[in-house]
């Protein structure tokens, strides 16, 4: 299985292309705000920065998995 093998699953198609360019503005604003020249970020606690991350967390395509 591959979670057993590498830590994580990739779902594919989970979420529609609407919610993928609504997540990519909010990364792209949190990032801008925490790293504005650019360079990598590595952030702990991420869903405080914006309701796009909190829906993640029951989102109804990987929800079941999780649970």
């Amino acid at each position: 299985m591959d979670f057993e093998r590498d830590g994580f699953v990739v779902v594919e198609d989970a979420l529609d292309a609407p919610t993928i360019e609504r997540l990519t503005a909010a990364v792209d604003r949190v990032w801008a705000a925490e790293r504005p020249d650019g360079t990598a970020l590595h952030l702990l606690g991420f869903l405080g920065r914006g309701p796009e991350f909190v829906a993640l967390i029951d989102h109804p395509s990987t929800f079941p998995l999780v649970y």
